[in-house]
């Protein structure tokens, strides 16, 4: 969903196109952040799940400063490339995590 409204986003030429984008982008991107955090605290021990919350809460939080300029800083360079990033990226999350999936029985039995 965030890569389709990226990508809405980067074509998009009217107010309700912009807008439509804008909708499917955030809330793409709203759902995959509290899977994200409460994946990465399950992917660890119980004595590890504090260590876990603190990089995730922390690199999370650094996203919010270095995003944004980042992003002004290719957009920049050309309009396309900021957008093509974004893309990039949702891609590789979704090729990374169709990998890295497994059934469920085969993480139960690793876990034991």
């Amino acid at each position: 969903m965030a890569a389709l409204g990226t990508a809405m986003l980067s074509v998009a030429d009217d107010i309700h196109s912009i807008a439509l984008g804008m909708i499917l982008a955030s809330l793409g991107f709203g759902m995959f952040r509290p899977g994200f955090t409460s994946g990465a605290s399950l992917a660890v021990s119980r004595a590890e799940q504090g260590q876990s919350a603190g990089i995730v809460a922390s690199v999370n939080g650094s996203a919010y400063i270095l995003a944004p300029a980042t992003g002004v800083w290719l957009y920049g360079h050309s309009p396309w490339i900021g957008f093509a990033a974004i893309l990039a990226l949702c891609l590789s999350v979704i090729v990374l995590g169709l990998r890295s999936m497994s059934p469920d029985d085969e993480m139960l039995g690793q876990k034991r």
